[in-house]
């Protein structure tokens, strides 16, 4: 993903759920970083593994799948 560069991420529904700035997530609903990716590509906050990505989708570890908006 682009650095400095805003990517929108919805539900696997289409709903709005947040965005991607600089490698990290955050959520809409409070704008609170709650990841980011490290270097394999994996959704981590701090050293817990939230999920992992895989192209332009994030498989989370409670079932919820993403879609990150290019």
């Amino acid at each position: 993903m682009e650095a400095g560069k805003q990517h929108k991420v919805f539900t696997s529904d289409g709903f709005p759920f947040g965005y991607f700035l600089d490698g990290r997530l955050y959520e809409y609903r409070t704008s609170t970083c709650i990841g980011y990716l490290n270097e394999s590509g994996q959704l981590v906050d701090e050293d817990e593994i939230l999920g992992h990505m895989d192209g332009d989708q994030i498989f989370k570890s409670d079932g919820i799948l993403l879609n990150i908006e290019q």
